[in-house]
């Protein structure tokens, strides 16, 4: 038909669009986008006065994703996860990475006291990910120095060692942009 599929679509969405919305796009052909977004609201009393609103040209496209994003009811968090560490324990001291509990607010405590409690526990939480991390890299040294040694058996293959560059270019490269949101935020 001449259309690529993403026009199509939308076309079709459209077409099955509540009411209010098909008598905007049929009055007003420059408010397409207005209406993908109107359709985010389940609310029809509501959808209906935003609708009259961008037909009137009184609101506009930005300013309706701004509403449509604050109506929508935000998801709930997904829980924490901690992923388990691909290398053992250098050490039997060594700790796992310790995901930081939040910290229960007291509305009577005075307010610097809960900024003090949170910044000890993200220090904590960050001391304990830093040597995790530390620890995680000596490992890893370790085992790919044993895995290098003539009488250790069988070397890496090709494939393997350009797998685990690929690997730890990822990661370097993961550590820079953290590096860089530090030293950032600090400016």
């Amino acid at each position: 038909i001449g259309k690529d599929k993403g026009y199509v679509e939308n076309r079709l969405r459209l077409m099955h669009a509540p009411a209010d919305i098909r008598a905007l796009v049929a009055e007003r052909s420059d408010t397409i986008s207005h209406a993908y977004e109107l359709m985010k609201i389940t609310d029809q009393a509501r959808r209906s006065e935003l609708a009259a609103q961008v037909m009137r040209g009184e609101l506009s496209l930005a300013r309706l994703k701004s509403v449509v994003r604050d109506e929508r009811p935000e998801p709930a968090p997904a829980p924490e996860v901690v992923a388990p560490s691909i290398f053992p324990y250098a050490s039997p001291n060594e700790r796992p990475i310790i995901a930081a509990k939040p910290v229960a607010t007291n509305a009577s405590a005075p307010i610097s006291a809960q900024a003090a409690a949170i910044a000890s526990a993200s220090d904590a939480a960050l001391t304990n990910a830093r040597d995790s991390l530390a620890s995680s890299i000596d490992a890893l040294a370790a085992v790919l120095h044993e895995i290098d040694q003539p009488e250790a058996g069988a070397p890496l293959s090709e494939t393997d060692r350009a797998n685990m560059a690929k690997w730890l270019l990822i990661a370097r490269n993961k550590l820079d942009n953290l590096a860089a949101i530090l030293r950032q935020k600090s400016e």
